[in-house]
């Protein structure tokens, strides 16, 4: 027979195996396996409603030719805007680019993009796969989406969607431009290929006859599907939710888009000078963010439910004061861009703020101290299951005289 303690015993046990079940439960619906996934029969899905609802409104061209795979080609992106209406008569010299000089290639990643919105049609991630499609790379921006330099605060995005965007290509960086009132805005797209990042640098420039104050800003407008597939055999039906998430006076939040965009009554993270770090967009396997180089900015949200549902139009307005510009002058705000995979060491390696993106949940104090040093002797022996069971054997070397008390 059992004694009482030994009973004890049994029932510790019974329940840390029931803790480290659920918690690795939680944690494999939160993070991927390192070969990376993504629902692409959702993204399908949503792009479909996206394209149908941008032609109830009438602004695709019933004749633009689809790639057949779900995802816009490069050349279908850009046509419809060879002779856009309105051009002929704009203060801006328009011309269509070659399909070829709205791609930036590199090693990690590729950005296309388009003189139309959503400007940003597609971002591959070369290391990554899609096992619903086996297509040996993940597209972020399966939907497009747009990154625009605007005067002031507001939701200007359907303003912007009839402009055809003049663009110009250099060897490094794509610029677009484009009017908003006495201000020209031109908004310099610089990739860094090789480690998932960018440069977002927007210019105005003040073209009127007097100076006037400027409250330069940067819309970044995205349709998000409300749910995504854990893609994972193990969680088959598992259904992830989108987030917003952005790093205010040092604290670190998330909201998930579908219960603000569906709730009127639900705040949007809107804030006024604060010290915002990053904003960006967690999908859970990957993350896309912006990071301004001036940390003191306004923060502006809109949301709202696309008309064919499944989805959430979001845009984030990041704003600053630019001063006084006086005719002829110039001012400007900068970003950094990261979209790319949520492996803390690239996160950190990019910037170091981007580790706060890894929500761990409710165990986080205890989580990310151990992350770290499994970190630590992953570096060393290269191997993650013995980086764990070293981990497990100094924690055994360490709780081992609390245990040999409670045995005897």
């Amino acid at each position: 027979m059992m004694d009482e303690k030994q009973k004890n015993n049994i029932i510790g046990v019974a329940i840390m195996v029931a803790i480290f079940l659920g918690y690795s439960y939680y944690m494999q619906v939160k993070y991927p396996p390192p070969s990376g996934v993504q629902n692409t029969e959702q993204s399908s899905d949503l792009g479909a409603l996206q394209q149908k609802e941008a032609a109830d409104q009438g602004q695709l061209n019933p004749k633009t030719p689809s790639s057949g795979s779900g995802e816009p080609s490069e050349a279908s992106m850009n046509e419809g805007v060879s002779v856009p209406k309105g051009a002929e008569n704009s203060a801006l010299n328009w011309q269509a680019l070659p399909a070829e000089s709205l791609v930036f290639q590199g090693k990690l990643s590729e950005f296309s993009l388009s003189q139309k919105t959503p400007n940003f049609s597609k971002v591959i991630l070369n290391d990554y796969f899609s096992e619903k499609e086996q297509q040996n790379h993940v597209n972020l921006a399966f939907n497009g989406f747009t990154i625009l330099g605007q005067v002031g605060d507001g939701f200007l995005y359907e303003e912007i969607q009839t402009k055809p965007l003049v663009a110009e290509r250099s060897d490094a960086s794509l610029i677009f431009s484009h009017l908003d009132g006495m201000y020209k805005v031109d908004d310099a797209f610089t990739p860094n290929n090789d480690n998932y990042g960018a440069r977002f640098t927007s210019t105005f420039t003040n073209q009127g006859e007097v100076s006037a104050d400027l409250v330069g800003a940067v819309a970044w407008t995205v349709d998000v599907p409300y749910t995504t597939s854990s893609g994972s055999s193990f969680l088959t039906g598992v259904v992830l939710h989108p987030r917003i998430t952005y790093r205010v006076n040092e604290k670190t939040k998330f909201i998930d888009i579908e219960e603000v965009c569906a709730d009127a009554q639900e705040e949007r993270p809107t804030f006024k000078g604060v010290q915002l770090d990053f904003l960006g967009i967690d999908e859970h396997y990957f993350l896309r963010s912006l990071m301004p180089k001036n940390k003191t900015v306004n923060l502006t949200t809109y949301m709202k439910p696309l008309a064919t549902g499944g989805g959430c139009r979001l845009t984030m307005v990041i704003s600053q004061a630019l001063g006084v510009i006086k005719p002829g002058a110039s001012g400007s705000i900068e970003f950094d861009g990261y979209f790319g995979p949520k492996s803390s060491e690239i996160l950190t390696a990019h910037d170091k703020n981007l580790y706060h993106t890894l929500d761990m949940g409710i165990f986080d104090f205890i989580a990310q101290p151990l992350y770290r040093v499994i970190i630590y002797f992953y570096g060393l022996v290269g191997n993650y299951g013995i980086a764990i069971i070293i981990l497990t054997m100094i924690l055994k070397i360490l709780f081992y005289p609390l245990q040999r008390q409670a045995t005897f």
